[in-house]
């Protein structure tokens, strides 16, 4: 395991003294405009529908600038298009960055003649925050499932962080292949089957795992950095009560619970069913400190949920009495239209963006990279970036699904090409032991990927149907003697 540091603004503090200039002049101010601006100035923004922002500059490239504003309490990190300013003035220039060291003539001209970068930073002290960053990609209950992130958890424990940082990017996926951000039938059965499951077992191995591990000398801090989070994902941020977004960030899909079943059984079990799903998904909340109406609000098509702000902070109305409507009944003159449903954005269940998770104060902040996340934590100065094994873990991970997934079919195939023929009943008998050894062999290799391969999925049909066959076989020996 290797440590990367970082340097400057985004890492280890340096033996340099930062010597802030003085605000601007009038008439520097006056001069001042967008394209002039770098990264570190703080500036006023005068947009051309009125509105005046304030804030210091990110980044500046293809036509967008991106400041760090100040929002209530928070910080959040926002982007505005060259064409929506109508003027720029500047407040604060960048500091500039002076070093303190004084340096011998015999000094310098060693550095001068130095392959060594002068930038390489200098070893962090046993004081500097470590951080472990494990990137959750691909698609949810097959990418990401509880085996390997048993794996990766055994290597973020050898790092003993600081901070661990869960950085969410699943969006709706099925075998591999992209889905739409929409809701169907066989997305909510993944949502509150299988993939509910896995984020509920991952909320144990992220929380209650390391907390009663005595070898854990450390506790890291749990951080959700929300990507999108979309599907059965999306109730794993809860568990956590320090959650970012990126800035196109999205949690949900997880709506209409109470649809799942329509049509199957009896509707008094039908309820009890939702009633049980419904409280493991409010724990969840429960343990990141989260208001448990916002989960049942994304969950629940008949929830109706509004908002209002006192003193900045959200106070929740389960009806329509609030300031803001967040969620309606959904009934029929309610109902969203196909097209906001397709891309869940009308307000029949709850769907969280950037915008909307900072101004419930689900967020603390809005952070698109490293660097600016380390900020919103208050560690960018002065921080150790561990470079762990949990890519290549997800990777491996993935390349054996993938591979299980192509070779249950090829199996199943090769042992129905073994053909149940012969003179007598030791004959065929022989030919049935063979056939039952090879599906023997497609259960077992179904067995191990079990968590990444659903009952829906081919491999896990094929699993049911080795089994039947194999006690068809097992009677037909009986018989055949």
């Amino acid at each position: 395991m290797s440590v990367a540091t970082g340097v400057l603004a985004v890492g280890i503090a340096m033996p340099t003294a930062a010597i802030a200039r003085p605000l601007a002049s009038a008439s520097e101010a006056a001069t001042f405009t967008i394209d002039v601006a770098k990264v570190g100035d703080k500036v006023t923004i005068k947009l051309k529908d009125g509105r005046t922002v304030i804030g210091e500059v990110i980044s500046i490239d293809d036509g967008v600038i991106k400041l760090r504003q100040q929002v209530g309490t928070m910080t959040a990190t926002i982007e505005y298009q060259r064409r929506e300013i109508q003027s720029t003035t500047l407040t604060e220039p960048a500091p500039e960055i002076k070093s303190t060291e004084t340096k011998s003539p015999e000094s310098t001209a060693l550095e001068a003649k130095s392959p060594i970068s002068k930038d390489v930073p200098k070893p962090a002290n046993a004081n500097t925050p470590k951080v472990y960053i494990v990137p959750f990609k691909g698609e949810f209950g097959r990418d990401v499932t509880v085996t390997p992130v048993m794996d990766v958890m055994r290597d973020v424990k050898k790092a003993q962080p600081d901070y661990l940082i869960i950085e969410i990017n699943c969006d709706f996926k099925f075998r591999g292949e992209e889905g739409r951000d929409a809701v169907d039938v066989d997305g909510l059965d993944l949502s509150w089957g299988p993939g509910f499951d896995t984020a509920a077992e991952l909320s144990t191995l992220l929380t209650d795992a390391i907390r009663d591990d005595k070898t854990w000398v450390k506790k890291p801090k749990l951080v959700m950095w929300v990507r999108k989070a979309m599907g059965p994902v999306a109730f794993l941020p809860w568990v956590s009560p320090t959650i970012y977004f990126a800035s196109n960030g999205r949690q949900g899909g997880i709506g209409y619970l109470d649809h799942q079943h329509d049509g199957r059984g009896d509707e008094t079990v039908r309820q009890k069913m939702y009633s049980l799903q419904l409280a493991r998904a409010q724990g969840l909340a429960n343990k990141g400190g989260h208001d448990e109406r916002l989960v049942r609000a994304m969950a629940y098509l008949k929830q109706v949920l509004s908002v209002s702000f006192v003193g900045g902070e959200p106070q929740y109305f389960e009806n329509a009495t609030g300031d803001e409507l967040l969620t309606d009944s959904g009934r029929e003159s309610e109902r969203d239209s196909l097209e906001d449903m397709v891309r869940l954005e009308g307000n029949d269940c709850l769907n969280l963006n950037a915008q909307l998770a900072m101004k419930l104060k689900v967020a603390k902040g809005v952070a698109d990279t490293n660097e600016e996340l380390m900020y919103e934590l208050g560690i960018e100065r002065n921080f150790v970036m561990v470079k762990g094994k949990a890519e290549d873990i997800f990777k491996n991970w993935s390349l054996a699904v993938d591979k299980a997934d192509r070779d249950i079919p090829r199996m199943y195939r090769e042992a129905q090409e073994i053909a149940i023929t012969g003179a007598t009943p030791g004959e065929r008998n022989s030919a049935r032991g063979r056939r039952m050894g090879q599906l023997n062999k497609v259960i077992d290799l179904a067995n191990r990927f079990e968590e990444a391969l659903p009952r829906r999925t081919r491999g896990g049909q094929l699993q049911g149907n080795a089994r039947i066959e194999i006690a068809q076989l097992r009677q037909a020996m009986t018989l055949d003697r």
